[in-house]
């Protein structure tokens, strides 16, 4: 998620919007398929920079700037499969970094209120 949403401009990325927190209530509030569509496409993100950008490590060892360059190209890949795994990992990304108080701040928006924690489907 970290490579989908840098900080830019002002504004934090999503490594400074507690990522580890959302993971966490994401994994026990989200249905079965999207959960593990999120985890499939984190895995596969990890090990798409040898097809993608030709370097075979895995993502997290890229340098940033390898791993921003990979990035794009995963997101504008022919293939609409891989394209998908960037998809999804800018759709996790995006969940966590848009609902954080300080992303909200900085676009001078009011926080969310706290969620009461009443929907549950199971």
């Amino acid at each position: 998620m970290e490579a989908m949403l840098p900080a830019e401009a002002g504004l934090p990325g999503v490594a400074d919007c507690a990522p580890d927190l959302f993971i966490t209530r994401i994994s026990k509030e989200a249905c079965g398929r999207l959960w593990w569509g999120m985890v499939a496409a984190g895995f596969a993100f990890q090990l798409l920079p040898v097809v993608v950008v030709g370097i075979p490590l895995p993502a997290f060892l890229l340098s940033a700037r390898a791993r921003d360059r990979y990035a794009f190209k995963l997101s504008t890949h022919r293939s609409y499969l891989i394209r998908q795994v960037a998809f999804i990992a800018k759709f996790a990304a995006g969940l966590c970094w848009g609902g954080h108080d300080s992303v909200r701040e900085a676009l001078a928006l009011p926080p969310y209120a706290t969620d009461p924690g009443t929907w549950r489907a199971s």
